[in-house]
């Protein structure tokens, strides 16, 4: 007897599991939202476009919102977990002139199209004139720009995927100290745009497939005071180059910093430098480009290109091949390892001022060191040459493995002010 009440006991509590289990998704039906998506785990709940432009405007609808936060340091207002179709607005979400800290955190933001300049710029998010405003572990995708980010500054976009977008998928113009880090951006015309800015730091992204455009752009009239820093930028298409840094007549782009990045197989240049003063380039490595590794234009002056491994790239290591009524100078290239491009350095009409000391040139198909015509007062010291244009060990008329056609160039220890010469492992003496 007493077995059967306890069997009838375990046959109350099975039927109430299942009666619950009937009950709990009608009950929860009206609790949540009809349309949402799961990604990484986390719900994304259907909002529509969000258009803030003043700190008032920001505290109000983050209180009709229930957003969490007060707008400070340590504690920012936080948008997170929508997904926002923007239905070719202008933005999915717009933020503009506010100075409190706010958080973008975990949204997924697309379909923005151009409408007009500055305010509908056609970015997923566009921050206008903001301080402090952080978007975080996003999709921003299929819009004119992922990010659109002008004026303001202390901004940031981190650890977001920026992909499918018609134009760039960051784009920053005339805004300072931003920081954009450890992105994917794929699949854009134009990985990242830096138009006149001051101070951004570009850290740890991975730009690839960036279509007709390049890797990492700096134009305009400012650009100063930049870091790019441990990016890996490759497989640009059409003539899209790695990093792109170019001036303007007026006004030349000016110190800024590349540095820890890994640089290969773009259709282009690794670098291409033009209209730029006091450009740091050390310790990346540039391989496996399509055409130099380093390309110098025009009104090139004061660039130091250090601890850089450059290799394998189909045309030249570094070139400089000025506008022929313009120059490169003042240049120094010291401790890089240049191997398997076709020449390792080749400088050529009004290069001027280079001191080029205590580098390697291996295995470059054609010379490790050319001077073309027009090229003067170039100091070429302590520099190790191993099996360039077809040298072996035994010194070979036809297999040389440097070349000058300049005037007032040194090589060796007479002419070298430094005095040191050069090691050719096909000839060891004199140099």
């Amino acid at each position: 007897m007493e077995g059967k009440n306890r069997k009838r006991e375990w046959v109350g509590i099975l039927a109430l599991f299942i009666l619950l289990g009937l009950l709990l998704p009608a009950m929860n039906a009206g609790a949540t939202p009809s349309h949402t998506i799961e990604e990484r785990g986390v719900r994304y709940v259907t909002h529509g476009v969000i258009r803030i432009n003043s700190d008032s405007e920001l505290q109000a609808m983050a209180s009709s919102e229930g957003w969490r936060g007060s707008g400070t340091l340590y504690d920012p207002y936080f948008i997170e977990h929508y997904d926002i179709d923007a239905h070719g607005a202008g933005s999915a979400i717009y933020i503009g002139n506010t100075t409190l800290y706010l958080n973008i955190y975990e949204v997924n933001l697309y379909n923005a199209s151009y409408s007009s300049a500055p305010y509908f710029p056609g970015g997923a998010v566009t921050l206008y004139n903001t301080m402090d405003v952080k978007v975080e572990s996003s999709n921003l995708t299929d819009s004119r720009y992922g990010a659109y980010i002008r004026e303001g500054s202390s901004n940031k976009v981190m650890d977001s995927n920026v992909k499918n977008n018609s134009a760039y998928g960051i784009y920053l113009t005339t805004t300072r100290e931003s920081y954009i880090a450890r992105n994917n951006i794929s699949y854009n015309p134009g990985g990242i745009m830096s138009y006149s800015c001051y101070y951004n730091n570009i850290a740890s992204n991975d730009v690839y497939m960036s279509g007709s455009s390049h890797g990492i752009s700096f134009f305009g009239d400012v650009n100063y005071g930049n870091v790019l820093n441990g990016n890996r930028i490759m497989f640009t298409t059409g003539n899209g180059d790695g990093i792109h840094i170019q001036g303007s007549t007026t006004s030349n782009v000016d110190s800024n910093e590349i540095k820890y990045n890994e640089i290969f197989n773009n259709t282009n240049d690794g670098i291409y430098i033009s209209y730029a003063n006091n450009t740091y380039i050390h310790d990346n490595s540039i391989h496996n480009n399509s055409e130099h590794g380093i390309y110098m234009y025009s009104y090139v002056t004061n660039t130091t290109i250090t601890k850089n491994t450059i290799s394998g790239n189909a045309k030249n290591g570094l070139e400089s091949y000025p506008y022929t009524t313009q120059f490169v100078e003042y240049i120094t290239v010291n401790f890089n390892n240049f191997s398997y491009n076709y020449e390792g350095i080749y400088l050529v009409q009004k290069t001027y001022h280079a001191s080029i000391f205590n580098n390697s040139f291996y295995n470059n198909t054609a010379y490790g060191i050319s001077l073309g015509s027009s090229t003067g007062y170039i100091v070429i010291y302590n520099n190790s040459f191993y099996l360039n244009n077809g040298a072996t060990g035994t010194y070979d008329a036809n297999h040389v493995q440097a070349a000058d056609s300049g005037s007032d160039n040194a090589w060796n220890t007479s002419g070298n002010p430094h005095g040191y010469g050069n090691y050719w492992a096909d000839w060891t003496s004199p140099d």
